[in-house]
């Protein structure tokens, strides 16, 4: 995957970075049809940080590619779960993975393609 070139997105605009260029946000029903445009672009990637609802969104509209996922060594009875809601089964493989000194782990998983 090539190096992400970028958006910046806030509740009612986006502004893809390098450009300059603003378009109206995504609303909630519209976001696998922006992705889609956004992944037929000549150069980078989409990359999304701690949007668990985005996240549903995109896997279950079969828009991911890569999932990279950091995991700490700590073990919480709150917050939000990153996949539920999700339609369906996605069987994932591992493709990288990165232990960090304080015990945290970079996961990387894409999704098999029958």
């Amino acid at each position: 995957m090539s190096a992400p070139q970028g958006c910046l997105h806030t509740r009612d605009r986006v502004t893809v970075k390098g450009s300059g260029e603003q378009m109206p946000a995504c609303s909630a029903g519209g976001v696998p049809l922006c992705v889609r445009t956004l992944k037929k672009a000549p150069k980078g990637g989409i990359v999304t940080f701690g949007s668990s609802v985005l996240v549903q969104t995109l896997t279950n509209a079969g828009l991911v590619d890569e999932y990279r996922i950091l995991v700490h060594p700590v073990i919480v009875s709150e917050g939000r779960h990153l996949f539920q809601n999700l339609t369906g089964r996605t069987d994932l493989q591992l493709v990288g993975s990165e232990t960090f000194a304080g015990g945290a782990m970079l996961v990387t998983y894409a999704p098999k393609r029958l």
